[in-house]
């Protein structure tokens, strides 16, 4: 990039950051790069807003994203212009978008004493979790209601996929994130730290309103077909469940999520009323 002016032009596919970014596409690359994608010009403003590590910026030739330019330049990342047909390349469309914009930005994975930093925390868990959508809605709603941060088990979908980030609508940039490979020692960690473990399960005894959710805890949600597994059942210190009236089977796990979350939140905000 040191060859590179600010707001020049790349046109060539053979480019290392047209390369680099492009790469991206693939979770190998991801994981090598310790980076991810960031599309669209809403996302690349809602990185440089909450000052997300962005390494650089591509953004399309015509229509040109000037306000976004000078977003970029005030906050010291790097940005280049390219061509609309190089940007789908690099998103790994087959087909045009309406994105004018991408940003390469570093992967931020939190620690878990980050998500035990503030005063009564509340923290989202999501147990081998396979869609990616749908670790993106549970990224977004985890965020919404406020959480100290998600932890997120790595046979999960991976986090910084192109359809989990664009699902998480920026939450990802914010959002504290922490993978973990031992679900159950993490979880015992938490409750030596103080938090209660609360998991979903469809075969509860206990509906979710009825739990005490107000004070610290950690709220696991699973599989989207088997659930919570058995050893996290077995270490949780609560076990509760959402009525299903109808005739669905189940709720999609970020539905899920989000109803228990807010739960919490409304719990949370009348004991400070």
């Amino acid at each position: 990039m040191e060859n590179l002016s600010i707001g020049e032009l790349i046109d060539s596919l053979k480019h290392p950051l047209i390369r680099g970014a492009r790469a991206l596409n693939t979770p190998s690359e991801r994981e090598a790069q310790a980076r991810y994608l960031v599309e669209g010009e809403d996302l690349v403003q809602a990185a440089v807003n909450c000052r997300a590590p962005v390494d650089y910026a591509l953004l399309a030739e015509d229509p040109f994203p000037e306000p976004l330019s000078h977003a970029l330049s005030n906050a010291g990342i790097p940005w280049y212009r390219t061509t609309k047909g190089l940007l789908y390349k690099i998103i790994g469309t087959p087909y045009e978008t309406a994105v004018t914009a991408v940003a390469v930005v570093q992967k931020k994975q939190a620690a878990l004493k980050d998500l035990l930093s503030c005063e009564n925390p509340l923290v989202a868990v999501g147990e081998r979790i396979q869609d990616p959508r749908n670790v993106g809605v549970l990224i977004r709603t985890a965020d919404a209601a406020g959480t100290s941060g998600l932890i997120l088990t790595t046979d999960s979908a991976d986090p910084f996929s192109r359809q989990a980030v664009r699902s998480s609508r920026g939450a990802i940039l914010r959002l504290p994130l922490c993978l973990a490979a031992h679900l159950t020692q993490v979880l015992s960690s938490l409750k030596e730290a103080g938090l209660r473990i609360i998991s979903t399960s469809a075969h509860a005894d206990l509906c979710y309103w009825d739990s005490e959710l107000d004070k610290p805890c950690a709220i696991v949600f699973g599989n989207e077909t088997t659930g919570v597994s058995q050893e996290v059942k077995n270490i949780a210190d609560l076990n509760v469940r959402i009525p299903i009236l109808g005739g669905a089977h189940s709720l999609n796990v970020a539905v899920a999520a989000g109803i228990v979350l807010y739960e919490a939140v409304r719990q949370r905000m009348r004991g400070e009323s």
